[in-house]
Formats: C-alpha cells, structure tokens, sequence
C-alpha cells in the first residue's frame, strides 16, 4: 500500500505544497502552484496513463481528458449480478409455479460449485463551491489570481490467486479493473443577472450592502 501511496503522490504536481500559515505564503504557494501546473506535460514517459487538459477557461464534462456531452453513469458499468438484482427487483413479484418432468428412470445431476467473487465498488465524490462577495466595483490593491485545479488520481492492483488444489480453475481475465476519471467544471455568474437590475448611471443603488473585511480573506 505504501508504494501504491507513493507513486501516487509522485504523479501529483502540488503533492508537497505546505499548508500556508501566513499571507506571504499564501502569496507563495499560489504562485508556485500555477507554475507547477502550467509546466505539467501533457504527456509523460512513465507507465502511468495520465489525461491533462490546461486553458485559461475550462467548462464541461471532461472523462479521461476528453471533453463529452454527458458523464458516464454509475449503473451502466455496474457488475452483471449487481444489474441482474436490479431488474429483479423492478419487475412485480410473481408467485411461483411448481414444475415437474413426466417420465420413468433416474435422474442425472452434474455435481459442480459455482463461486462468484469480486464485484467490489469505490466511489469518490467531492464537490466544492466558492462563495464571495460580489458588488458592481470593486477597488483592491495587489494582484488578483484565480487557480481552479482538480487533479484525482486511481491507483488500482489486482492480486488474485488460485491455488493448485483447486484443479481446472482459472482466473477471468474478461473483466479487468475500470476506473474513470471524471471532472465537471461549471461557472456561475451571478452579476450577469444583475445587470439588467442596475440603477442608471449617477443614481445611488436600490438595493445595496457595505461590508468591511479587516485582515486576510481566505
């Protein structure tokens, strides 16, 4: 596991940042965040298969590092006993009928097991939202910066054994591991609404709120 975490870890840009205690290093770690991520390439010689989308402006649904209409969904790729339980579920319970074979003789029953192992499912989901304060202008001092990164990173390994005692058994190799990386960026703008509400040019607002921050807004 601890090398899984490593290579992990080694995958990821901003893995050692420090928490900032301080603005300037506040200051610091934002500036040496974005030159990380903009001088992350977009193609790496490693084993690992990494997807990077860089822009100015990124809005969409992006899987893998391909830009789509719509995400997968989590039902599709379920596994078919999963599926299967489902639907059974759906469908109106019916009762049961007897049945029976007509005839004379015996019977032959192939004496067999079935195992059915796996099926393990790991959903992440994080959501964040910023809210600020917002008014029609603005006066600050300084540079303003805006950094948006979602990196997500799936490490699977699969250890599967099947020991010589168990004669005539093999692994299905049909059905490896998925993993998707999914991310969702979307912007809201609630000023764009607002501007059809504002006061002519020279009047005061009618609706208006002062607010004073003393300190540090983070």
């Amino acid at each position: 596991m601890a090398t899984l975490l490593g290579a992990a870890a080694d995958l990821s840009p901003i893995d050692d940042l420090d928490m900032p205690g301080s603005s300037e290093e506040i200051v610091a770690v934002i500036k040496t965040a974005g030159e990380r991520l903009n001088g992350y390439p977009e193609e790496t010689d490693g084993e690992a298969e990494v997807f990077v989308v860089k822009a100015d402006v990124i809005e969409g649904t992006y899987v893998n590092g391909q830009s789509v209409d719509e995400a997968p969904k989590l039902d599709d790729h379920l596994p078919e006993q999963h599926r299967r339980a489902d639907e059974e579920e759906d469908e109106e319970e019916e009762p049961e009928q007897p049945s029976y074979t007509p005839g004379s003789g015996s019977i032959n029953i192939d004496v067999s097991v079935e195992l059915e192992a796996g099926g393990n499912l790991l959903v992440n989901s994080v959501a964040m939202a910023n809210n600020w304060l917002q008014s029609p202008v603005c006066a600050v001092m300084g540079d303003h910066v805006e950094l948006n990164a979602i990196i997500q990173i799936n490490v699977a390994c699969d250890s599967d054994l099947v020991s010589s005692s168990i004669n005539g058994w093999g692994l299905n190799a049909t059905d490896p591991t998925q993993g998707f990386n999914i991310a969702m960026f979307k912007r809201i703008d609630p000023s764009a609404e607002a501007a059809a509400s504002q006061a002519k040019q020279g009047d005061f607002p009618k609706h208006w709120v002062v607010t004073e921050v003393e300190g540090d807004l983070l």
